[in-house]
């Protein structure tokens, strides 16, 4: 791409993707600007934010005035609008985030009951598995053989925390200190090393 840099006047800048030039001060308005993450503000600011958006539409101001006022991005803006104009008063509403409860287990309701009545009523022995006590391990291989699902040992612990159960101590009998070494016979280091 050939530039004729002679015709650069001040306060303008050229880029390898435009043709055109653009004002500094426009670059500093938001072109540049990391725009703002909605995902990280809490439901009240991020509907006050919204509804920003949406009166800043109202009164004329184009998307991208829009974006350089508010700080969000311009996808963010055009969706905000998009959906006002398609739902109302209700798209500014926040939905509540994540699963909802009980949703994304490995395990329906009726096999929790299950596995939390045969872990919470019987040591692993008497089931036939080859642990003393009820840990991560233990309690996945029993989901393996009885549910046929394999879960990593984190999904475990959250069953058996949901269960109200530890797995970390559960079983574990009291501590004991560590028996006293017996000192060893003390030689100089120089016989040592001979």
């Amino acid at each position: 791409m050939n530039i004729d840099f002679s015709s650069l006047q001040s306060g303008l800048n050229y880029t390898p993707y435009r043709s055109r030039p653009m004002r500094d001060d426009s670059i500093r308005a938001g072109l540049n600007a990391k725009a703002r993450d909605g995902r990280a503000l809490k439901p009240k600011e991020l509907e006050s934010l919204r509804r920003m958006v949406v009166a800043a539409h109202s009164i004329g101001l184009t998307h991208r005035q829009v974006c350089d006022t508010v700080g969000l991005s311009y996808s963010a803006v055009r969706n905000i609008i998009r959906r006002y104009e398609a739902q109302g008063e209700a798209s500014l509403q926040v939905a509540k985030r994540g699963n909802k409860l009980g949703r994304g287990r490995s395990l329906s309701p009726l096999q929790e009951q299950r596995m939390k009545v045969l872990i919470q009523g019987h040591q692993p022995q008497e089931l036939g598995l080859p642990f003393t006590r009820w840990t991560s391990r233990a309690a996945g291989a029993l989901l393996q053989r009885e549910c046929h699902v394999d879960i990593c040992s984190r999904s475990v612990r959250n069953y058996m925390t949901r269960w109200g159960m530890n797995a970390k101590a559960q079983g574990a009998g009291p501590r004991t200190a560590m028996p006293a070494l017996s000192a060893p016979a003390s030689r100089p280091l120089s016989q040592a090393l001979n």
